[in-house]
């Protein structure tokens, strides 16, 4: 009887790390159907509260996000800290090392919590003499402060059980719970700005509400899918902790150096220009950024796969797996980007109104880098699953001090403005990515040079030249005044993009699976129409 039960759990086990294409692409799915809806909710979200309040009062949410940012990266860290070697244990069937390191780990953060508050409490005292506050706008700022740091320190302790979820590959349960989130926050917030209600703080409260409700989600969920992780203070050992946390360490500073992009131009704005600028700076951010979200979202499901092969020492696996994932993302992001580039005076009049179409130069600059980054949002990913972070974080500080720098010249000595931050970032940005990590994730994967640049950079970006093509037609030939306008050229670009990658440039079994079920849905549907014919 004994022997069944292990045999069970061994089973169960098994099935929970699978590392299986099958398994990926239904993660990889799930993560971006949840993105989609959070992206759309955000961008409604974000014009309805620069409509609603102004370019004045929405100026401190960058502002407060940014201070959050630096003191809200903990739970980021455990969670990827967490799950990385929960998935190492579990492939290995070391059950008591899994309760160990989410025992640890819990009442390690738990700790932090206290820490983590009492700084976002004293940023928050301190908040209207450390910025420049716009007139009008006083008293808001603390107290967005405040209701951020205590979701931040809410959200501490359940990182760990969202770190259990990631290695057992639960992206469909995590990503159902931030769906019904993020739609619970947006429609809170209308709620409450149509009663009169109408003040940033009360942005924040809604924020620290459904922080909460996703936090005992998460905890309820994990209990069910992955019993393993159990939470016992007997189980509390200090060297676990300190060895799960010295990775963790390393992608929280991963996480801070990040946020000395943007996050630090907010601040730049705030003190060295008119701090209302700061609107319309962030807005396009968000743009690019809520991009970028959606890939990170899609590269993160093999994190937990590339994890469970390196226990098998499988690295020609990675390597063809980090290229296969490429030959997805890249298409992806291109036509986004591209389309942000040419079409960014009339999204922007379109999104919150024509005084904010002087900030669309930004795209050429943010969006143009982030073509190029894109190629790589597979290979940190990589690193993340090897664990291989020692070098990458003291080379990510140097291009993060780099754009600190470079942003600083350009806008006191060249005066470049907005522009010259947005140039600072995208040469440190380049450099870091295409650049460094392109070389560093080849000689890891023990894969050549010319042939890493290759099959993870050339050939991907080779297969959006066609939508690019069109794209670039449409601007020059369509005059995109409105929304039905501007949603034709999306709609005749993708097609024509989705009909070159079904045809050429997805990888040959994913793209054999997409065109047999093409097949399949077309036969179906004209089987259909044969039927309900009268003759």
């Amino acid at each position: 009887m004994r022997k069944r039960l292990m045999s069970e759990k061994e089973t169960e086990i098994e099935k929970a790390i699978e590392v299986s294409r099958k398994r990926i692409t239904i993660n990889a799915a799930a993560s971006y159907i949840s993105l989609l809806v959070e992206l759309a909710a955000g961008l409604f979200l974000q014009a309805f509260i620069v409509r609603v309040l102004g370019r004045s009062q929405y100026s401190l949410w960058p502002i407060t996000s940014a201070c959050i940012g630096f003191v809200s990266l903990i739970p980021v860290g455990v969670g990827y800290g967490a799950g990385r070697f929960i998935a190492h244990s579990l492939s290995k069937g070391r059950l008591d090392e899994v309760q160990q390191i989410s025992s640890s780990l819990f009442w390690g953060m738990c700790v932090t919590a206290i820490f983590y508050f009492a700084v976002a409490a004293g940023i928050s005292f301190y908040f209207e003499t450390l910025f420049t506050i716009p007139v009008g706008s006083e008293g808001v700022g603390p107290w967005i402060m405040l209701y951020l740091g205590m979701a931040g320190a809410l959200a501490m302790p359940i990182s760990v059980f969202r770190g259990g979820l990631v290695a057992t590959q639960q992206y469909v349960a995590i990503n159902t719970i931030g769906i019904f989130v993020c739609l619970l926050r947006v429609g809170l917030t209308v709620a409450l700005f149509t009663i009169g209600l109408k003040n940033l703080v009360w942005v924040a409260a809604v924020s620290l509400m459904v922080s909460v409700m996703e936090g005992v989600a998460i905890w309820r969920v994990c209990r069910r899918l992955v019993p393993w992780q159990q939470i016992r203070f007997s189980a509390f050992r200090w060297k676990i902790l300190r060895e799960t946390t010295s990775y963790s360490s390393l992608v929280l500073l991963l996480r801070l150096f990040n946020l000395l992009y943007y996050q630090t131009d907010y601040i730049l704005i705030n003190k060295m220009m008119e701090p209302t600028l700061v609107t319309g700076y962030a807005i396009v951010a968000s743009f690019v950024l809520k991009i970028e979200s959606v890939l990170n979202r899609g590269c993160g499901v093999i994190m937990p796969a590339v994890a469970t092969l390196q226990a098998h020492c499988n690295y020609d696996r990675i390597a063809r797996l980090v290229e296969r994932t490429n030959r997805i993302i890249v298409p992806v992001a291109v036509p986004a980007y591209l389309f942000l580039i040419l079409f960014g005076e009339e999204v922007l009049s379109l999104y919150v109104g024509e005084e904010y179409m002087e900030y669309a130069g930004l795209f050429y600059i943010i969006a143009a880098y982030e073509i190029l980054w894109s190629t790589q949002k597979a290979s940190r990913q990589v690193l993340h699953g090897l664990g291989k972070l020692g070098l990458y974080v003291p080379v990510h500080l140097f291009f993060a001090a780099l754009n600190l720098v470079l942003s600083l010249f350009f806008v006191r000595v060249a005066g470049w403005g907005l522009y010259g931050l947005a140039a600072g970032t995208a040469i440190s940005q380049v450099l870091l990515g295409p650049v460094f990590l392109n070389i560093y994730i080849g000689y890891l994967l023990k894969q050549p040079i010319g042939r890493q640049l290759f099959r993870h950079v050339a050939v991907p970006l080779m297969h959006c030249l066609p939508v690019s093509g069109v794209m670039m037609l449409l601007y020059h030939t369509v005059a995109c005044s409105s929304l039905c306008s501007l949603l034709s050229v999306l709609c005749i670009s993708l097609f024509i993009h989705l009909v070159w990658l079904l045809m050429f440039g997805l990888p040959f079994q994913e793209r054999r699976t997409l065109q047999r079920f093409c097949r399949v849905f077309l036969l179906n549907r004209a089987g259909r129409a044969r039927g309900n014919l009268p003759f």
